[in-house]
């Protein structure tokens, strides 16, 4: 059955075998305009590096910690976005 979500919080640590690169490309092949938020451990990722990977922007990174306020303060931003960022 086919979900639709809003938006995806995507930690860059998965367990298993799938990398979280990799499952966000999956994510974005099957809906483009999907939103996501990412949450590591690694401030790499607010690079450019891993913006390009994951297709975000540095605001939608929270490095771990985080506070509960960040992270809903990130989310009421990506809702209230017309589009999902847009990779140039």
């Amino acid at each position: 059955k086919k979900r639709d979500f809003d938006i995806v919080i995507l930690d860059t640590h998965l367990s298993g075998s799938i990398k979280a690169s990799d499952l966000a490309k999956e994510i974005y092949r099957i809906k483009p305009t999907q939103k996501i938020v990412l949450t590591t451990t690694n401030p790499l990722y607010r690079t450019s590096v891993g913006i390009k990977s994951f297709r975000v922007s540095r605001q939608d990174v929270l490095i771990k910690p985080f506070r509960l306020s960040n992270l809903i303060k990130v989310i009421d931003s990506k809702r209230n976005s017309c589009t999902s960022f847009e990779q140039n």
